[in-house]
C-alpha cells in the first residue's frame, strides 16, 4: 500500500534544460573567430542605417571574454546538482572549484592580454575567473584589434543613435573568442517599468475590497512571514544599471519603521558612481534610480536583516563586467533580483548564469510591465527567457481582516508567453504536460512567467516613489494612485527566498539555489497548494493578446505567490532528503497532508511531521531514496524499511520485524514476529 504510494513518491529522472539563447555559442569555431556572432541583427539585414563613422581618437571599453572549458561537464554537473536522486545533489561548487574545472587555461588568458597590449589596448580589469577581460582604447586601436570598422547607425525602432562594429571581429589569436562586449550600444538595459508596450490599467479597482493602504508589515503576513524570517546571515545581490538616490532608502525604512539591520554596499563596475544624492551624480537617471530603490526596499521588507549589494554597472560592457562579479561573489551572495532588461542577449552571459547555478546562486527576473507576449510583439525581456533565471509576474492582493492572504488576482500589465523568433526552446522543466488550452502556454518554447508576486501598488503605500525633490530633500509621494509593476514582484522573492535560504542554514542544510526545477517538480504534485497561492482569477491584456489566469500554472502568474512556511517546506525538503512526505495529498482546509494506510499528518519546515496517531516521526533517507530509517517518537525507536518488504518494517529496540497494519484509527497495531502478538503503540 504505502509501497506504491513511496514509489510515486520518489523523484523521477531529471532532464536538464537546453541553453537558454537564440543564437547558442559555435563551439566549432576556429582560430580567433567569434563564438557569438558579435553583431546586431539590424546591421546585418541592413534595416539600421548608416549615419557615418566614429571619430577615431574616441575612447572605448570593451570586454573580451574567453569560452570556458569543459562545457558539455558543466551541463552535466549542474544537471546533478539539482537531480534529487544524484549524489551531487545540492552540493554547491565554490568559486574556485568552478574556477578550477572550467575557467580558461593561464596561458590562453595571457595570450589574450598581450594580444590587447600588442594592439595599443590598456587592461583594465582581470577576472580570475580568466574568462573576462576588460580592456580600452581609442576607436582606431579598436578597429586595429579586432578588425572591425566603428560606426554610428539609426536605430530602426527607436529614436536614437547607436554605435557598432561593421562586422563579425576576427582576431590574431589561436584559438576562438566567445566574445567581445561592449562594441555596440544597439541594445540597452532598461527598467522593465518602463512599459514597451499598450497594457490596460490594472483591474484590481473593480476585484479588490481592500480601501486602506497596506503597510510592509502587512505584506509580511500576506505571505506568510513571521519575526524570525529575516534573512539573516543572508546577502542579497541588487543588479543596476546607473547609480541611485540612498536618500530614498533611508526616508522609506524611516517612514514604515521597517527594521533594517543590514548593510547596503554599492559596488561599482568599471569606472561609475556608485551613489547619487538629491539627484545628481554620474549617467543619474531617475527612471533607472527609481528601480533599484524598489528592489533595495522590496528586499529588506522581507529579509529586514539581510546584507544588499547594489551592483552599480553602466551601459555596454560593464553589465556583462557586472554578472562576472556577481558570479565572483558566489560564495556568499546567492539570491538576486534584477528589473532591468535588454532585447538582445549576450550568449557568454548566459554561460555566466549556468556557473551560478552550480554555485547555488538564483536570479529573480521582473517579467515585464506590458502585458502578453506574442509573435508580433516583443518588448525587452531578456534575461527573462532564460533557462537560468526565474521569472516573476505580478499580482493584486487582497487581505483578510487579520492582514492573511485572502485572493490575489492578475495585476493587468503582468509580463508573460513567449516568443517564437527568439526560437529559445522550453526547457525540461517546464514539462509540456502543464501546458493546456486554457493557459495558452507553448510546448516548444520558454514560457514565462515562473512565480509572481504583489505588483499593484496603487493601494499599497509602500514606496517612496514618486520622489519629489523639494528644498533639496526627497519626499515621499503615496496614494491610490501610486506605482505598479513586476519591478516590486521579482525583489519580494528574492527577499523570501533569502529568509528561506535563512531557515536551510538553520536546519543544517544547503541553501536552495536555483529553484526552477524544484518549482515545477512542486506545481505538479498533489500538495502543490501547500507551497504555492494559486492564482486562478484576472487577466494580462494589451492591444495584441490576452492571457488569462487559470488552475495550476499560467502565462500571468506562472505557479504563483508564495505560500509562506508551507514554501519553506516544500522548498527545503521535498526535494531534500524528506522529499519522502510530498507527493501525499494536501488538505488546505486542516493544513495536514495523508497517505492511505499510513494516515494524517502535519508537516514542518525542520523535517519532522506530526503524525495523527503515532506522533512525531523523523526520516532520515540514503541517497538511493529505496530504504528508510524513521525515528518514531510514540515508539521509542528507530524503524526500517524498505520498498520491497514494507509493510514490514525493522524495530532497532525490539529487534525483530514488525507488520504494519493499515488500521485507520487509534491506535496503531504492529505483528511483532519475535513475540508472536499484535502490538499497539
Amino acid at each position: 500500500m504505502l509501497k506504491r504510494i513511496l514509489g510515486l513518491l520518489v523523484v523521477l529522472s531529471w532532464l536538464f534544460a537546453l541553453p537558454c539563447v537564440a543564437a547558442e555559442l559555435n563551439y566549432n569555431a576556429g582560430p580567433g573567430q567569434m563564438m557569438a556572432k558579435n553583431l546586431p541583427d539590424a546591421v546585418t539585414d541592413g534595416t539600421a542605417k548608416l549615419v557615418g563613422p566614429m571619430s577615431a581618437s574616441q575612447t572605448m571599453r570593451v570586454s573580451i571574454q574567453l569560452p570556458i572549458q569543459n562545457k558539455a561537464k558543466l551541463d552535466q554537473l549542474v544537471s546533478d546538482l539539482y537531480d534529487p536522486k544524484s549524489p551531487n545533489f545540492h552540493k554547491w561548487l565554490t568559486v574556485e572549484q568552478v574556477i578550477a574545472q572550467f575557467a580558461p587555461s593561464q596561458d590562453d588568458y595571457n595570450a589574450v592580454i598581450n594580444f590587447a597590449e600588442s594592439n595599443g589596448l590598456k587592461v583594465e580589469k582581470q577576472w580570475p575567473s580568466r574568462d573576462n577581460l576588460g580592456v580600452s582604447g581609442t576607436v582606431a586601436n579598436i578597429e586595429k584589434a579586432f578588425n572591425v570598422k566603428m560606426n554610428v547607425y539609426q536605430h530602426p525602432t527607436e529614436n536614437r543613435t547607436f554605435y557598432s562594429n561593421d562586422r563579425t571581429p576576427v582576431v590574431n589569436l589561436p584559438f576562438p573568442l566567445a566574445h567581445v562586449a561592449g562594441l555596440d550600444n544597439y541594445s540597452i538595459f532598461r527598467p522593465v517599468s518602463q512599459r514597451q508596450g499598450t497594457a490596460q490599467t490594472s483591474n484590481a479597482t473593480q476585484q479588490d475590497p481592500q480601501t486602506v493602504a497596506y503597510t510592509p508589515s502587512q505584506i509580511r503576513t500576506a505571505y506568510g512571514l513571521d519575526s524570525s524570517n529575516t534573512g539573516a546571515g543572508q546577502t542579497v545581490g541588487v543588479f543596476i544599471v546607473g547609480g541611485y538616490n540612498p536618500t530614498a532608502i533611508t526616508q522609506f525604512f524611516s517612514q514604515y519603521s521597517i527594521p533594517y539591520t543590514g548593510t547596503i554596499t554599492p559596488i561599482a563596475i568599471g569606472s561609475l558612481t556608485t551613489t547619487c544624492t538629491n539627484g545628481s551624480c554620474e549617467i543619474y537617471n531617475q527612471a533607472y534610480s527609481t528601480e533599484v530603490e524598489i528592489d533595495v526596499e522590496m528586499v529588506a521588507l522581507m529579509a529586514p536583516s539581510a546584507n544588499i549589494n547594489v551592483y552599480c554597472s553602466q551601459q555596454g560592457l560593464d553589465w556583462s563586467q557586472a554578472f562576472e562579479q556577481m558570479k565572483a561573489d558566489g560564495n556568499t551572495v546567492k539570491v538576486f533580483s534584477m528589473s532591468m532588461a535588454v532585447s538582445q542577449d549576450d550568449p557568454t552571459d548566459d554561460v555566466v548564469l549556468e556557473e551560478m547555478a552550480a554555485q547555488g546562486q538564483s536570479l529573480f527576473v521582473a517579467s515585464g510591465d506590458g502585458g502578453p507576449y506574442s509573435t508580433s510583439y516583443h518588448y525587452t525581456i531578456w534575461p527573462a527567457e532564460c533557462h537560468y533565471v526565474t521569472d516573476v509576474g505580478g499580482t493584486s492582493l487582497v487581505l483578510n481582516a487579520d492582514n492573511t492572504w485572502n485572493s490575489e488576482v492578475v495585476w493587468n500589465g503582468s509580463g508573460g508567453g513567449y516568443y517564437p523568433p527568439d526560437n529559445i526552446g522550453i526547457p525540461s522543466y517546464q514539462d509540456p504536460n502543464i501546458i493546456t488550452p486554457a493557459n495558452g502556454g507553448s510546448t516548444t518554447y520558454r514560457n514565462i512567467p515562473d512565480v509572481a508576486a504583489l505588483a499593484d501598488m496603487r493601494r499599497v503605500c509602500v514606496e517612496a516613489i514618486p520622489l519629489v525633490l523639494q528644498n533639496g530633500q526627497a519626499q515621499i509621494i503615496c496614494s491610490n494612485g501610486g506605482p505598479t509593476g513586476t519591478s516590486y514582484a521579482a525583489p519580494l522573492w528574492a527577499g523570501f527566498l533569502a529568509d528561506t535560504n535563512q531557515q536551510a542554514i538553520a536546519d543544517s542544510l544547503p541553501v536552495v539555489g536555483w529553484i526552477n526545477p524544484t518549482l515545477y517538480l512542486l506545481g505538479v504534485r498533489s500538495n502543490y497548494l501547500a507551497a504555492f497561492h494559486d492564482i486562478t482569477s484576472g487577466s494580462s491584456t494589451n492591444n495584441y493578446g490576452t492571457f488569462n489566469a487559470t488552475t495550476g500554472y499560467d502565462l500571468t502568474t506562472g505557479w504563483g505567490s508564495p505560500n509562506g512556511q508551507g514554501f519553506m517546506a516544500a522548498m527545503l525538503y521535498a526535494s531534500n532528503i524528506n522529499q519522502f512526505w510530498f507527493g501525499a495529498p494536501y488538505n488546505a482546509n486542516t493544513g495536514e497532508y495523508s497517505l492511505p494506510g499510513f494516515g494524517s499528518f502535519q508537516l514542518y519546515p525542520n523535517g519532522w511531521i506530526n503524525h495523527d496517531q503515532l506522533g512525531w516521526i523523523w526520516v532520515s533517507l540514503p541517497a538511493t531514496l529505496t530504504d528508510a530509517w524513521f525515528w518514531v517518537s510514540k515508539m521509542n525507536t528507530w524503524v526500517w524499511f524498505d520498498l520491497v518488504n514494507f509493510p514490514a518494517i525493522w524495530s532497532e529496540s525490539d529487534n525483530s520485524w514488525l507488520l504494519y497494519s493499515e488500521w485507520t484509527t487509534n491506535p496503531s497495531y504492529f505483528w511483532n514476529y519475535n513475540t508472536q502478538k499484535w502490538e499497539t503503540y
